[in-house]
């Protein structure tokens, strides 16, 4: 954390560093930017795995969210809107490979049926492991 006197916060990767740029050195200030900085690197890298993904299989989605969720990693709202949690941006490519494709899938199969999971394999072979992923690391993630 670096208090600069700057009432404007920024967050900058310095080598293997991050550093914090707050106007007053509180951790609740260090909080809030970090939050920011989390939120917004989420936005860019999730959608453009929704962008790629949706390309690729030829499915169009609603509107993108990214929001910080307790429970969810992501979900499909009945109009084709996609939902995803923030702390994403803290799992491996191949896991938010995962969350995204089962997402769009919903586009197809709105439910979790044997149909829907043969869908998910079929673009994304080692999903179990992704999902294992997900479960064994959810409560780590602290964003």
């Amino acid at each position: 954390m670096v208090a600069d006197g700057n009432p404007r916060a920024a967050v900058r990767i310095e080598g293997d560093r991050i550093l914090v740029y707050v106007g007053q050195g509180s951790q609740a200030a260090v909080r809030r930017a970090l939050n920011r900085w989390f939120r917004s690197q989420a936005d860019i890298s999730i959608k453009q795995a929704v962008w790629r993904a949706s390309r690729a299989l030829g499915l169009q989605p609603g509107k993108i969210a990214i929001r910080n969720q307790r429970t969810r990693w992501g979900s499909c709202s009945n109009e084709g809107n996609l939902s995803f949690n923030m702390k994403l941006i803290a799992a491996p490519p191949e896991v938010l490979e995962y969350v995204v494709v089962h997402e769009l899938m919903h586009l197809k199969e709105r439910n979790h049926s044997d149909r829907f999971w043969e869908l998910v394999r079929s673009q994304c072979r080692d999903y179990v492991q992704a999902r294992e992923w997900l479960r064994r690391n959810a409560l780590r993630i602290d964003i």
